[in-house]
């Protein structure tokens, strides 16, 4: 009797501390999530935003195949708020709803930011279930409470973004390799060849996953036959057969494009196997930095210290256990991380190695158990309460992370130095003035200030997307000169990786009025991606620029001086 009411104790005290880990992840993930509304300045979003909407006008992009899923999700969801503003007679047409976006596209962000708040707060349960199906309920609890505060994370629960659905489908999908571990049913390899065709398709690094997919098949086919040295034929096999032509389809199936361009796939392992181009006018190809090392710095970062080293501790340790699990587990991490270091690709953002975490901290939680299990067992501090000393483990192993989730999350509090910029160019430049900015003619978050263009000008791009063959782009630029703005300026847009920076004088003979820079690409030395020739051009323009006496600096935004988020940038006018 008294077991059983300890059983009892044990589970009600789990469930509270799962509900208690699972509003923490919430908070952290949904706390200001209205961050720079109406302003949208995260580059990541758009891309998604715009696939959903662009599905709606009747496009698709075939050309798009190593990211995806997620705008299929926004898409219906969009669909719904249509609806919703139609029965309410906010909206009478596509057109009104159209216009509604380019006038304050809030509702919108807001749907694709809770929906990222719902799939990482998933995750964070999910890393609960999978740890404790793995180890024990202790592993599950410590690992969700870590994934909970882990910065990383929490930062891109925030955007609307593959990665964060990429990093649920790769949890979800590792409780399926480890059902077949135990069980090897038929339906567990169709399950998770779902799953890992729902990763791959929001995004294909996730294809890593077919690897402890097929480890765990092969241990499982050696525990099934009893000629173990016959484990070959355990590729023909029917379960894992099946499990592969369910993941393919569901990839295929979501990312047609692969059928019509199936040469996309073929560059990208000739990236990941060749490097970055080495063409002088490649728009990207600068200096790439030691990945290896930027990647576990990527780790620390995310995880600070004593964590970082019982990260790396259990994935080390995980690769040589007898326990298939963990084999798997160890595989993952370790083939994931090997492939974005290796990899060419142009960018190295922390949120590359994001689907490292779940499983690499599950890992990390099981060290610290057994760590404090082991100084339990040898009554290092007799006078101390024993749970007390594993407690105190898991506490400072946790302050840290804890820091850096809080100091994440208040991040996005700050004022933006491109709202500050917006609203001083509004009081203090003349509406219609010509200005220079970097970014993409029409596209306004790809610039540095979201400053409104004129018509005429939104006409201008129309008409020259129209004879491109851009229908839906050139739709958006007519809608975009349908919303009346009470201040608009002449803006010329230039993009900073694709042109070659002309002289002072060339933009005064254009009637540039005011160039806005962003610090970052100018009057610094290192490479930031480039090609020599345009670094070399906009070294030499930003020196012109400063050393001419008809051209001065008016206003800087410094984020640091600030105390704001945001580019440092400068406002330059040109005199007569």
């Amino acid at each position: 009797m008294k077991s059983s009411n300890s059983a009892s104790n044990r589970f009600t005290s789990e469930k509270v501390a799962l509900l208690f880990i699972t509003l923490l992840a919430l908070i952290m993930r949904i706390w200001n999530i209205d961050f720079y509304l109406p302003q949208t300045y995260i580059g990541i979003e758009h891309p998604e935003v715009e696939r959903a909407l662009e599905l709606g006008l009747g496009k698709f992009d075939f050309t798009r195949i190593i990211k995806g899923g997620l705008f299929y999700l926004l898409f219906v969801e969009y669909g719904i708020l249509y609806v919703v503003l139609r029965t309410l007679g906010v909206v009478q047409s596509t057109h009104d709803f159209a216009l509604q976006f380019l006038r304050d596209p809030s509702m919108f962000w807001i749907i694709g930011r809770m929906t990222s708040v719902f799939m990482g707060t998933v995750s964070v349960v999910l890393v609960y279930f999978l740890g404790k199906k793995v180890y024990d309920y202790r592993t599950g609890l410590l690992a969700s409470f870590l994934f909970a505060l882990n910065p990383i994370h929490i930062e891109y629960s925030h955007y609307i973004c593959v990665d964060i659905p990429m990093t649920l489908f790769t949890i979800a999908s590792f409780y399926g390799i480890v059902l077949i571990s135990e069980r090897g049913d038929l339906k567990y390899y169709l399950v998770t060849g779902l799953l890992i065709g729902l990763a791959v398709l929001n995004k294909f690094p996730a294809i890593v996953l077919t690897l402890p997919f097929l480890c765990s098949h092969y241990l499982r086919y050696r525990k099934e036959q009893l000629n173990p040295h016959r484990w070959f034929e355990g590729l023909l096999d029917k379960r894992i057969i099946f499990g592969h032509l369910l993941f393919l389809a569901v990839y295929v199936i979501g990312a047609p494009g692969l059928l019509v361009y199936p040469k996309f796939i073929m560059s990208i392992f000739q990236t990941v196997v060749q490097g970055r181009p080495v063409s002088i006018d490649a728009p990207y190809s600068g200096n790439t930095p030691n990945l290896w090392l930027t990647h576990l710095a990527h780790f620390y970062n995310g995880l600070g210290f004593p964590l970082f080293v019982f990260f790396i501790w259990g994935i080390i340790r995980a690769a040589y256990k007898s326990s298939v699990n963990e084999k798997c587990m160890s595989l993952f991490c370790l083939t994931f991380y090997i492939g974005v270091c290796i990899s060419g690709f142009p960018e190295w953002g922390h949120h590359y190695v994001l689907p490292i975490f779940p499983i690499g901290l599950i890992l990390a939680a099981r060290s610290v158990l057994l760590l404090g299990d082991f100084v339990k067992r040898i009554k290092l501090f007799k006078s101390v309460e024993q749970s007390l000393t594993v407690m105190a483990i898991v506490i400072l192993t946790s302050l840290h992370l804890a820091y850096l989730g809080l100091a994440q999350v208040h991040e996005f509090s700050q004022i933006n130095t491109r709202t500050l910029a917006k609203d001083w160019i509004e009081e203090n430049i003349v509406p219609g003035s010509k200005i220079l900015l970097y970014g993409f003619p029409g596209v306004p978050y790809q610039r540095i200030v979201q400053i409104h263009d004129l018509p005429e000008n939104l006409l201008r791009l129309a008409e020259e997307a129209e004879k491109e063959g851009k229908r839906i782009k050139a739709k958006f630029f007519r809608m975009q000169a349908l919303v009346e703005r009470e201040i608009a300026y002449d803006l010329v847009a230039v993009h900073t990786r694709r042109i070659i920076w002309q002289s002072p004088d060339d933009y005064r003979s254009q009637n540039i009025q005011y160039i806005i820079l962003n610090k970052k690409y100018f009057g610094e030395k290192k490479n930031i991606q480039y090609s020599e020739k345009r670094n070399e051009s906009r070294r030499r323009f930003y020196q012109q620029l400063t050393e001419d006496l008809e051209v001065s600096l008016i206003k800087e935004f410094d984020s640091d001086k600030l105390g704001a988020e945001g580019p440092r940038f400068e406002i330059f006018k040109i005199s007569r």
